[in-house]
């Protein structure tokens, strides 16, 4: 049992604070001291998982926030598959060095890993897409309305809930307005739409689609071609 803060054997103490640096610990929690080799590999564990954190975080909150957007995952799991090199390189300098130290990582290290790995779901679900519509479904229904009744003007883009709108279309079957389209790239012609007011089967009727996800019984996420 040896100290964490500078290599003290810290056995036969009749006080739980180390007697050379002042650091407290207790010998019923095995996170508070370790082996003889602990402090050697301390100082690299602590800097292999600052530098983990660091790694990590900004491409899975830029994932997040891209699919949250009505942005099509593939292009982010792409930009993951890029940061994912150095983030398991460090994470093996990580592991290694604590288990060479005989030591355990801290809670807030265990949390920081669950919130990468629960926010790096949204590389693989739809769940950043469904958290976005429902910051936005008051705003994109009575968007989707105005357009509907011809009363939608202004300039764009604009910003409707967390979406940046680019342009807005309606589709007629004669004279009567069927779906609105609301397009979330700077191309008219760009790939990432909302659509109000297709059915499962008007979508798939869509033979040009790369992929559609149902927002609702009303809106349709489409990635197209």
């Amino acid at each position: 049992m040896f100290c964490l803060g500078c290599g003290y054997n810290l056995k036969q103490l009749t006080e739980p604070r180390c007697p050379e640096c002042g650091r407290g610990f207790d010998a019923r929690d095995r996170r508070t001291w370790g082996s003889a080799r602990a402090f050697r590999f301390r100082r690299g564990a602590r800097v292999a998982g600052w530098l983990l954190f660091v790694a990590a975080t900004p491409p899975t909150l830029l994932g997040f926030a891209k699919i949250a957007l009505g942005e099509d995952p593939a292009v982010t799991i792409l930009i993951w598959m890029i940061a994912l090199l150095p983030v398991v390189a460090l994470m093996m300098v990580w592991v290694g060095c604590l288990s060479a130290g005989g030591a355990w990582p801290r809670l807030r290290a265990g949390v920081c890993i669950l919130a990468v790995v629960v926010l790096n779901a949204s590389y693989f679900t739809h769940w950043p897409a469904e958290v976005g519509f429902a910051l936005s479904r008051d705003a994109l229904n009575h968007a989707a309305q105005q357009a509907k009744a011809g009363q939608l003007s202004g300039p764009f883009p604009r910003r409707i809930g967390v979406y940046r709108v680019h342009s807005i279309g309606v589709t007629y079957t004669g004279s009567q307005p069927g779906a609105v389209v609301f397009d979330l790239s700077p191309q008219s012609d760009g790939p990432d739409t909302l659509v109000f007011g297709l059915s499962d089967a008007e979508v798939k009727q869509r033979v040009w689609l790369w992929s559609s996800y149902p927002l609702d019984q009303d809106w349709h996420l489409l990635h197209e071609d």
